[in-house]
């Protein structure tokens, strides 16, 4: 969260020794500090998460007990920097599951996808707290990644599509344009063959891609086009966000690594 100038992170498996709501918050160096615990119990392979203006939004289907029970109720939550607070309600047409969200601009978030509602988007206006259906994506999906691009749009790329014939990956990878509200297919070269859990993130209107299965960095550049970022690899194949978070952190935070 940049107004705590810190890395945040909430929820745990639930056991006889947790509530699943506990909350941290990392500043650099060796040690994580303890933040307020949230009001609710997130799933944690079906929670997402997006840093707005407002403050850090985590939404998604609600832990009860045990390891992974999870029920299909949604929970939506915001931590101002001091106090937790409730969140914005999910779509009428009902709860998206494995969806994601890109904060926009200073008013703005965009939900797009998931689970039943596919090819669904909507924009959340957080001064009016009222969401609007926008244009839909060009092909369905869940289990995708999104990032914003500061005064232009959002992207989302790969993931996956049900329907009668069976799962199957999703390849493509769509650009929204907030001016038009549009969604258009982008060139995906092939990498998201492996695209369910997708990670997108986004640091100086450079997009990241990271990629279950791979060990590979690759970074967009402004015609849309995925290269591998060079003289960088992760320390382990990455296992799609259900189960790997990723952010990006200032260079203070690294603690000298490379």
């Amino acid at each position: 969260m940049p107004d705590l100038g810190a890395v945040v992170a909430c929820g745990e498996y639930l056991n006889e020794n947790s509530a699943g709501g506990r909350c941290w918050y990392y500043k650099g160096g060796s040690v994580w500090a303890h933040l307020p615990d949230s009001t609710d119990s997130h799933c944690p392979q079906a929670t997402i998460d997006a840093v707005a203006d407002q403050g850090w939004w985590i939404m998604g289907f609600e832990q009860t007990e045990g390891d992974t029970t999870c029920t299909e109720d949604w929970n939506s939550e915001l931590f101002t920097g001091t106090d937790w607070v409730p969140g914005p309600a999910h779509p009428p047409n009902g709860f998206p599951g494995y969806y994601c969200v890109a904060t926009l601009n200073d008013t703005h978030s965009l939900l797009t996808g998931g689970y039943l509602t596919w090819t669904d988007s909507w924009l959340y206006n957080w001064e009016a707290d009222d969401l609007t259906e926008t244009a839909p994506l060009n092909q369905g999906r869940t289990f995708h990644g999104c990032a914003a691009l500061e005064g232009r749009g959002a992207l989302v790329a790969g993931g996956t599509f049900t329907d009668g014939n069976g799962t199957f990956n999703v390849t493509s990878v769509e650009f929204f344009d907030s001016a038009t509200e549009r969604w258009s297919l982008e060139p995906a070269l092939g990498l998201f063959d492996r695209a369910a859990g997708t990670t997108l993130l986004t640091a100086d209107q450079t997009v990241l891609a990271l990629l279950p299965g791979s060990d590979q960095v690759f970074q967009l550049d402004r015609d849309f086009y995925w290269t591998p970022l060079q003289g960088v690899r992760l320390p382990a194949p990455f296992n799609g966000y259900s189960w790997t978070k990723a952010v990006l952190v200032p260079d203070n935070f690294a603690l000298g690594c490379i």
